[in-house]
């Protein structure tokens, strides 16, 4: 996985998604106080759907 270097030079975390956000990472995310994310893969492994719903989760 391309963003494991970047998760690893930035001390964070990967979070796998699939056609949906679940409600356990969308209460991480929340629990975590998240202010930003990196998608990777493109629309091709995550959909714009799923982008925006994870973006709506962000302060």
């Amino acid at each position: 996985m391309t963003g494991a270097v970047l998760a690893a030079k930035d001390d964070s975390t990967i979070l796998l998604v699939h056609n949906q956000v679940p409600a356990a990472l969308s209460n991480y995310i929340k629990k975590q106080k998240a202010d930003s994310l990196s998608i990777f893969g493109g629309e091709v492994a995550v959909s714009k759907d799923v982008e925006n719903a994870l973006r709506k989760l962000l302060p």
